[in-house]
């Protein structure tokens, strides 16, 4: 008898999951019509497209986001855009040396969250807002270059060193990069920032 219960209660099981199932497609069908009779709710595939090679970067980012180094937003008012063409022109070496550079959506939103324009995650990736300007490209190279040649941030003393580095080579070179005023005003703010919250750290 234990046998034959058994079988019995697998085949019902067996239904359910048929039923189910077909249960499962029905309604899919019935989204389908309901997608196609309506254009606003087709799906974006250009820009999941778009935003789907960032995930990683982006995760990566969430886990690893104290010792990051960024080019902080000292207002709400937004720098001059740097254009694709000067973007690929300053980047070249960086990318040629095998460096990557995210932008995007996703990208805006995160360095929007933290109150940044730019980020980098180790010595090889580079997060760039759409709204970023020179500074903050110029900036984020710095950083590159400091990672690789003193290796990772290992503290908050580390990264207070290291932003006030960078802004005192952005400053040396504003000309020569051609930054805003906004921009070279921006950095001083900065450079004071990280200098007395290096003062604060020493006590």
């Amino acid at each position: 008898m234990s046998a034959i219960s058994d079988i019995s209660s697998m085949t019902w099981i067996l239904l359910d999951a048929k039923m189910m199932y077909q249960a499962i497609r029905g309604y899919q069908a019935k989204l389908r019509e309901i997608v196609k009779a309506n254009d606003f709710l087709t799906r974006q595939y250009d820009r999941e497209q778009i935003i789907s090679p960032n995930r990683a970067v982006i995760e990566q980012f969430r886990r690893d986001v104290r010792y990051n180094m960024a080019r902080k937003k000292v207002t709400d008012k937004a720098s001059t855009p740097i254009s694709k063409l000067e973007l690929n022109k300053t980047t070249k070496n960086f990318r040629k040396s095998g460096g990557k550079i995210f932008s995007g959506p996703e990208v805006d939103e995160r360095l929007k969250n933290i109150g940044a324009e730019a980020s980098v995650i180790g010595n090889d990736i580079m997060m760039i807002s759409s709204k970023a300007g020179r500074a903050a490209l110029r900036e984020e190279l710095i950083h590159i270059k400091q990672a690789r040649y003193y290796g990772a941030p290992s503290s908050d003393e580390d990264v207070f060193l290291r932003e006030i580095e960078a802004g005192k080579i952005l400053l040396k070179n504003a000309t020569k990069w051609k930054l805003t005023h906004k921009e070279i005003e921006d950095t001083k703010l900065l450079i004071k920032k990280y200098t007395n919250d290096l003062n604060k750290l020493k006590g």
